[in-house]
């Protein structure tokens, strides 16, 4: 067995505390009176939809691919298994970003020129600064602990957009079996040619018996993509972005509404538009 039974009485206990952890970030949010509606919208369509999603997705896999078991699935199970944990990624990553736009709306959050941020520069991971930057301080602490999981969590996202697709292996093999499961391949392809499906058939057990499945994903075998192990990966995401959530949630209950630095900014612009609308009535006059 790949688990340790440990290690699955561990994922059955997170997997049983998923659904707690998501009502109490869904209370919190749902609760809140928000001075932007804009606000309300990311906490009512964005981050409930995707944390329902993603609890389902986590519900999917585990029903799918059990972390006890060990025979080889079918290539149906594989698929339905990957398509919830690639919609699971996209989720967890985009939920992210519904966090973030709400304490955009919340707080007013405005460039330094007092200007809207631009929508790609909304989240929480470390390029997104200004962002960043106005959150209370213990909560910036806490971000950048985690760049190292926003990196992973960015990479497999875009490398589902953009390159090479979340999968999980069929099998995996051992070094040392690599030669005779090379040799297998080509006497099985000499077998089909000459119609022997008796000996095809034969050979193509002993060939699977050099293998084992393993509940691991990657996406691009090229570029050396490390393998994460997905079923605690899943459940341990879940339990990052509920936190996060949460955390947020208290830094909209400590923090005011705006801050300084953006009110310093914004009058400061403001201002300078008073001062070029007065010239230009002048110019005018």
């Amino acid at each position: 067995m790949y688990f340790a039974q440990e290690a699955i009485d561990r994922l059955t206990s997170d997997y049983e505390a998923m659904a707690g952890k998501r009502s109490e970030v869904l209370d919190a949010l749902l609760s809140r009176n928000y001075d932007v509606p804009r606000a309300k919208e990311f906490a009512a369509h964005g981050v409930s939809r995707r944390l329902k999603t993603m609890s389902h997705c986590i519900e999917k896999v585990f029903a799918t691919l059990p972390p006890e078991r060990e025979d080889h699935p079918s290539m149906e199970e594989l698929i339905d298994a990957v398509i919830h944990i690639q919609a699971f990624t996209f989720n967890a990553f985009a939920c992210l970003d519904n966090l973030a736009w709400i304490w955009v709306c919340e707080q007013k959050l405005t460039t330094d020129k007092g200007e809207e941020i631009p929508p790609t520069k909304i989240g929480l991971g470390r390029k997104c600064r200004i962002v960043r930057r106005s959150l209370p301080a213990d909560f910036q602490k806490h971000l950048k602990s985690l760049d190292g999981w926003f990196d992973h969590l960015e990479n497999f996202r875009h490398a589902l957009a953009h390159r090479i697709p979340l999968y999980i292996p069929p099998a995996a093999i051992r070094e040392q079996d690599v030669p005779k499961y090379e040799l297998l391949e080509k006497q099985m392809a000499k077998a089909h040619r000459r119609r022997n499906y008796d000996r095809y058939e034969k050979l193509k057990a002993e060939q699977q018996a050099l293998t084992k499945y393993q509940p691991e994903m990657m996406h691009s075998p090229e570029d050396n993509s490390k393998r994460i192990v997905f079923h605690p990966q899943l459940l341990s995401d879940f339990g990052t972005v509920c936190d996060l959530a949460q955390r947020l949630n208290s830094a909209l209950d400590s923090e005011p509404k705006s801050t300084v630095e953006r009110k310093f900014w914004t009058g400061v612009f403001s201002l300078k538009k008073m001062l070029a609308r007065a010239a230009s009535l002048f110019r005018r006059a």
